[in-house]
């Protein structure tokens, strides 16, 4: 028998009027079992759009990776072609996630951190919140020069365990801190050679996204035995320290 039509939570309606615009019916196109949740939504000019959300999260990457990437093969007169999915969401939240966890890295580090220091990384983490829209994507997560190789003059990644949906600048955290500091032409290469600067609301993101992966550093580093990173971000956090100072 039939379940008791579905009702489409206003927030779902509402995320999916800023993709769509103005949504005119909506209509219960689950299957007859509980955990199915999907609606079918009527748009101007009578076009018709559908709005699903996984039972699972396994569920969820499956499908989402097939539309991004099995779809587009296919051809849009084949399949249905999405027009948005929750990893935008994600991707998009990824600055106030980095904001949120600063409390628990400056937990841990407390005591390896001088007042100030302390102040600096909460100032950050405050502005990170406010820096504004910034283009996101799907980054490679730990993009350093350890994942990658190059063949006959062409660099190739490795190493895609910590992929994931975010802010594109956040790709750059490692590099900012490591290989960029005391060489700013090969940040300059870097940027030639990925066709775009960033823009201001990147850049500002950036400074605010290394000032806390040195807080995270600090709390890792000590408790691994990880000399190097220990040393590596003492040295970020005491340049920061400096630009703050006037």
């Amino acid at each position: 028998m039939k379940q008791t039509a579905k009702t489409l939570p206003a927030p779902l309606l509402r995320w999916a009027e800023e993709r769509i615009g103005a949504v005119a019916a909506v209509r219960d196109a689950s299957h007859d079992w509980d955990r199915s949740r999907v609606w079918e939504l009527e748009g101007t000019g009578g076009v018709s759009w559908y709005l699903k959300v996984s039972p699972s999260e396994k569920f969820y990457l499956r499908e989402s990776r097939a539309y991004r990437h099995v779809v587009p093969a296919l051809g849009h007169t084949r399949a249905p072609q999405l027009v948005d999915c929750q990893a935008r969401g994600d991707a998009e939240a990824s600055l106030d996630a980095a904001a949120d966890g600063a409390e628990k890295y400056l937990a841990r580090a407390r005591d390896r951190l001088t007042e100030d220091e302390w102040q600096l990384i909460r100032d950050h983490a405050a502005r990170l919140r406010r820096v504004g829209p910034v283009p996101v994507g799907h980054i490679h997560g730990d993009n350093q020069p350890r994942n990658w190789m190059v063949f006959e003059g062409v660099l190739a990644l490795i190493d895609f365990e910590r992929a994931r949906p975010a802010a594109c600048v956040q790709d750059f955290i490692i590099l900012t801190a490591t290989q960029w500091a005391d060489h700013p032409d090969r940040e300059k290469a870097f940027f030639r050679g990925y066709g775009r600067s960033l823009t201001d609301a990147e850049r500002q993101a950036l400074r605010c996204l290394t000032v806390l992966d040195a807080v995270n550093c600090l709390a890792w580093g000590p408790d691994n035995g990880d000399e190097l990173v220990t040393a590596r971000v003492r040295r970020t956090l005491d340049r920061l320290m400096r630009e703050e100072r006037p």
